[in-house]
């Protein structure tokens, strides 16, 4: 019997591992030394059962059914899972992921991170009964920074493949929202103090006044910011000076009691000041994209008719990118605060205050200016008119009527301003009000059409199709496989969550990201709300607000566009696989000695499009070979996860060996490149049915892959 031809011989190593020990006593007579006594603490997000952890007395412990563990006072415990390390912290008898984080801010983005990735990974996903930790989440756990944002978190592979084969039945990382409400409630249960201020972020107004502009905005660094403007007639209240106060604010979890301490204030007696003048007890309630203000006016402990307030969460983002919360980038050198806020209106706020050394310019007068603004279709300029100015000449404008133009320089994270004779300034996206930039909300749903540009094979044939949806305030009515003849109409429900449900399908569908240039959003439908939330990249489909653009769009999809690449992968890791004898063969994956990292192949590759799936073919392939890929258009991905096998019977009975070929590929197109760029992973499997010995080999290549073809060509294929 032969082996494989090239198959090398097997050398063992042999190791003795011998161990010594032994007894004895002082030789001088002295008491025996105290050992310090162990204490027990729990790690609790829920309790976390059998999960890892070390300190520097016990370097390989797992916590019990109660998420206990072991340590001496003064240690440091880390929590793992197979690879995955937590961050360390102090070891006490409580331990939280607001502890491993070093914050007390639930809304902290490594907080979130930490709580989202623990229940998900829960064994039987009902992490009310608490979390345990399969071992399959052990198994498939490999390093991941948790310092990083939300988003960038969870598009991670390493978290995407752990929740995916951890043995829980949550496939994917819950929601914020659902990870949040969990894990406040068990720290208020454990009596541990936190900061909540996740619900409140944003920007909030009441359009059911008399007043101009009646506005706060909660930032996520614990401050706050009250915005009045009443000049017109008829007047809200008479006495009333408009302006704005700002200060810092706490929410209790629990009561929902509003503290806050008012660092600057040019309104008087408007916002909470008279409240907190008085002593007077103020709570905020938030549910969905409604925050009511309770305030005890009487004193009486209770709150009575006409002593709250309601305001509506405002539209974070549209198809303008700029709508939103700016701050300046560099607010700590110069001024206290520095802020743009961008209404979907088409109206702004500039606040600034500076009253505490070191001065940005002296003299500067704190306080707002409102107004309007537009951008022009093309142009790198923002113009601002002023409707209200109490500032001096800070900010935009310089007193009210007349309008300035700043050139900008605008991304949907930044806004670089460029006024004459000055530096530049700049300005970033504030996240407390991104995450709820996507929900969908009753009024927009008054009178909204949308198209969609799908591809339904099993429903509507193989070809890309417009399917049109419009919605009146009451109902919709969707135009199925975009024929004109198959038309649905049924009730909707818009949910606290910014998700629509539709009864009759049993659908609920979320908006997960706005492509401002098509004039479109991303959105996914799923049969449960967390799912529509938490849907991959590769299930969203694209609408479109122009029935024009939608069909231009569906036009080049079922064009089957092509791309050849110039396809470049460099080796950045290897292993090579054990080997393996009998008497008479032997067996080993590249028993002849395997590549060098650092060496680079190059080959050319042909991509077909149609639709999501891509074929692919090579140069360096036989003739008549190819392999498919899929094309996600809201990342401008291609890639697969794909296995292959290849048998070699040796023409023994019983004596085959078998290769199992485990491919991952993922490119990501780079507009600065002009490249897609990306990864290649492979593992292959050699095993030998005498006897079931499995040699593994493992494989990772840096991929750059450069069109050869036109601009035109390029943005065909990616549909752009």
């Amino acid at each position: 019997m032969k082996g494989l031809s090239g198959m090398g011989a097997l050398v063992l190593g042999q190791f003795l591992l011998t161990a010594c020990g032994g007894g004895g006593s002082s030789s001088d007579g002295s008491p025996p030394v105290s050992e310090p006594s162990t204490s027990t603490g729990r790690f609790i997000d829920s309790p976390v059962a059998n999960i890892g952890y070390r300190t520097e007395s016990i370097p390989d412990g797992v916590t019990n059914a109660n998420g206990q563990f072991k340590y001496l006072e003064g240690e440091t415990v880390t929590f793992f899972i197979g690879d995955l390390e937590f961050p360390p912290a102090p070891a006490t008898e409580k331990v939280t992921p607001l502890d491993l984080a070093g914050s007390t801010d639930t809304s902290d983005p490594t907080v979130i991170n930490i709580i989202r990735l623990l229940q998900s990974l829960d064994d039987d996903g009902i992490t009310s009964t608490g979390i345990t930790i399969n071992q399959l989440a052990k198994d498939n756990a490999t390093p991941v920074d948790f310092f990083i944002s939300e988003s960038e978190f969870q598009n991670l592979t390493a978290v995407k493949v752990l929740v995916e084969n951890s043995g829980s039945p949550t496939t994917s990382l819950i929601s914020t929202s659902e990870a949040l409400e969990h894990f406040e409630g068990i720290l208020v249960g454990e009596g541990v103090e936190f900061v909540a201020n996740l619900g409140i972020n944003g920007i909030w107004v009441n359009e059911n006044t008399d007043n101009e502009l009646l506005a706060f905005v909660f930032f996520r660094d614990g401050t706050y910011v009250h915005l009045e403007v009443d000049e017109e007639l008829p007047l809200d209240e008479q006495p009333e000076t408009s302006g704005m106060e700002w200060g810092t604010y706490s929410l209790d979890p629990e009561t929902r009691a509003l503290t806050v301490d008012i660092d600057f204030d040019r309104n008087l007696d408007t916002g909470l000041t008279s409240s907190v003048n008085g002593g007077l007890d103020i709570f905020a309630r938030v549910s969905g994209d409604q925050l009511t203000f309770e305030i005890d006016e009487n004193g009486n402990s209770s709150i009575d008719d006409g002593e709250s307030t309601v305001f509506s969460r405002s539209a974070s983002e549209t198809m303008d990118e700029l709508v939103g919360i700016w701050k300046v980038a560099n607010v700590a050198d110069f001024n206290d605060t520095l802020a743009l806020i961008f209404f979907a209106d088409g109206t702004y706020v500039h606040m600034e205050i500076d009253e505490q050394a070191p001065f940005d310019e002296q003299p500067e007068t704190s306080g707002m200016e409102w107004g309007t603004y537009s951008v022009s279709p093309g142009s790198d300029a923002i113009t601002f008119t002023g409707l209200f100015d109490n500032n001096g000449d800070t900010g935009p404008v310089n007193g009210v009527g007349s309008p300035s133009t700043i050139s900008a320089s605008i991304s949907d994270t930044s806004i670089v301003f460029n006024p004459n004779s000055e530096e530049p300034t700049t300005f970033l996206k504030d996240p407390a009000t991104q995450p709820r930039a996507l929900a969908f909300t009753e009024s927009e749903l008054q009178n909204l059409t949308w198209y969609a540009a799908l591809q339904e094979p099993e429903d509507c044939g193989p070809d890309w199709l417009v399917e049109e949806t419009s919605f009146d305030g009451t109902s919709y009515t969707l135009d199925l496989c975009g024929t004109g003849t198959d038309i649905e109409t049924g009730s909707y429900e818009v949910l606290s969550s910014g998700v629509i449900f539709w009864p009759g399908f049993g659908e609920y569908i979320a908006r997960k990201s706005f492509d401002s240039d098509r004039q479109a959003f991303y959105a996914c439908s799923a049969d449960t709300e967390l799912a529509a939330l938490e849907c991959p990249a590769s299930e969203q489909f694209l609408n479109f607000l122009n029935k024009s653009d939608a069909e231009a769009y569906v036009a080049e999809q079922n064009a089957n566009p092509e791309l050849t690449v110039s396809w470049e992968a460099e080796l950045t890791a290897y292993s090579q696989g054990d080997l393996f004898e009998t008497e008479s063969a032997t067996m080993q994956c590249d028993s002849g000695g395997g590549p060098t990292v650092g060496e680079v192949g190059t080959e050319t590759q042909t991509w077909s499009r149609d639709g999501t799936e891509v074929t692919v073919t090579s140069d360096a392939s036989e003739p008549g070979s190819f392999w498919l890929l899929d094309f996600t258009q809201s990342t401008l991905t291609v890639g697969k996860t794909y296995q292959e096998t290849e048998a070699d019977p040796t023409g023994e009975p019983g004596d085959i060996f078998e290769n199992v070929f485990d491919i991952s590929e993922s490119y990501t197109w780079d507009s600065e490149q002009g490249a897609f760029i990306g990864e290649l992973a492979e593992t292959i499997t050699l095993s030998w049915s005498i006897d079931g010995s499995e040699s593994v080999c493992e494989y990772t290549y840096s991929v750059v892959a450069t069109p050869q073809g036109t601009e035109a060509e390029t943005s065909a294929f990616l549909g752009l």
